[in-house]
């Protein structure tokens, strides 16, 4: 029988980790929080403070790292880190913010319910020991490669050396999207020995869940008319509605009955369409991008009633969530970018908004300029260099429906894409379920008046 615990050695690094990630999801966006005084930030309490500054990190830290380690590599960086949070924790003895009342019911169920959370992800993602066996959760397939590019950034910066497919080659990766894996880097650079790539990634994604809950919160604000006292209980149902999911349980039985096999996660009875605590669990660095995206929305309903200069200052940190959200997943931030257009668009067209479009503008081209360098290694990954690949990473097809596909058998794949096309609205039924239904009662409601 073994004498090394491993699954403690996991919850030590992770929760180590964790106790420094505040460096790179905190302290970044206090400071640009407070000094553009971003949503108010002055004049919040230090809650509040706390969770605008781990959304508006989710905005500027990615950019700002990659920027950072590709010019002066993680020692250079760990000094900026440095310098930052002592300018950090300059603001906070100027200011000494003032603490909220725990009076409130619905604050305290939030708070319960970040601290489940934590609890939940990590024991979900460490490596569960029992006696000389050792398990693995499924996600632990896809997180092997992430937790092989944090640990090779660590020790060889960024871009890191592929450690996979050309070993023995100084073979740059150029076309992944690895900014989340820069800050789990840092942290596995200034952990040392306590803390290990695999402790530095699952606390990104232990940090991702506390990020979204806090952009869910916020925008839920941002967006309602809720009174001060309403607002926790606003929050508590957003972050309540993370739990969530669609109705996977019923093709998934249906699959194991025909299959005659177990299914190792309900999610891949069919493509997959992650819930969203799965999604924090295997994808943090997708909902990342959303949690960058969604700050950049934020900051453009911020624009109403603002000077000229104000909604270009807005917007110059709008293009750093979108600069962001591009290196944490090109998927996401390329829905949003679909969407920002013809919302600049619509704003050409509308009189009382029309203001809006040339910083929205500004927003898109600022963001190219500061994600220049990462655009330059993606391009250069459609060639034929060693180790990158080759071709477009985009293509056009219909969502597959593996009931549908099992019908069509060996037909060919235009009638395949007939059927496929005829059951979407039954396949993104099944795999949304309850959230299928809200944008149907949203355009009814707008309908309606």
């Amino acid at each position: 029988m073994t004498d090394i615990n491993f699954m403690l050695q996991d919850i030590l690094s992770t929760l180590l980790g964790f106790l420094f990630f505040p460096l790179v999801l905190i302290v970044p966006g206090y400071i640009i929080g407070w000094w553009l005084d971003l949503f108010d930030f002055r004049r919040r309490l230090i809650h509040s403070r706390l969770a605008l500054s781990l959304l508006l990190s989710f905005a500027v830290s990615p950019i700002l790292f990659y920027l950072s380690t590709s010019l002066f590599s993680y020692a250079g960086t760990s000094i900026l880190v440095l310098a930052l949070t002592l300018v950090c924790a300059g603001m906070l003895f100027r200011d000494k913010p003032a603490f909220p009342s725990m009076r409130n019911k619905a604050m305290i169920w939030v708070i319960a319910f970040a601290f489940i959370w934590i609890v939940f992800a990590l024991f979900s993602l460490v490596d569960i020991q029992w006696g000389d066996e050792l398990y693995y959760g499924v996600a632990g397939f896809d997180h092997a490669t992430r937790i092989s590019i944090v640990d090779a950034m660590a020790r060889t910066g960024v871009p890191p050396v592929n450690p996979s497919y050309y070993p023995g080659q100084p073979v740059k990766l150029s076309f992944l999207y690895f900014f989340w894996y820069i800050l789990g880097g840092f942290i596995d650079y200034i952990g040392g020995s306590a803390v290990d790539a695999r402790g530095a990634f699952f606390a990104s994604a232990i940090w991702c869940g506390l990020g979204l809950m806090a952009v869910i919160s916020f925008y839920l604000r941002l967006r309602s008319n809720a009174k001060r006292w309403d607002v926790w209980a606003l929050a508590l149902t957003g972050i309540g509605l993370l739990t969530v999911t669609g109705l996977d349980i019923f093709p998934a039985i249906l699959a194991m009955s025909n299959l005659q096999a177990p299914i190792p996660d309900i999610e891949h009875w069919n493509e997959q369409v992650s819930a969203w605590m799965s999604s924090l669990l295997w994808v943090p660095h997708h909902v990342a991008a959303l949690a960058a995206g969604l700050v950049a929305v934020m900051l453009v309903l911020a624009m109403q009633g603002q000077t000229r200069k104000r909604q270009f200052v807005l917007m110059s940190v709008a293009g750093a969530a979108f600069a962001s959200a591009f290196g944490l997943s090109i998927w996401v931030t390329f829905v949003f970018v679909l969407f920002w257009g013809l919302w600049l668009i619509r704003n050409l067209f509308d009189t009382t908004s029309r203001s809006f479009a040339l910083p929205m503008a500004f927003a898109g081209g600022f963001a190219l300029l500061l994600s220049a360098g990462f655009l330059a290694g993606i391009f250069s990954g459609l060639g034929s260099a060693p180790g990158t690949g080759g071709g477009l990473p985009i293509i056009f097809d219909v969502r597959s429906f593996i009931f549908v596909d099992i019908i069509a058998g060996e037909s060919p794949h235009i009638i395949q894409t007939i059927l496929r096309l005829l059951f979407l609205p039954l396949n993104y039924f099944l795999e949304f379920g309850f959230y299928f239904f809200i944008p149907l009662i949203w355009f009814r409601q707008r309908r309606n008046g």
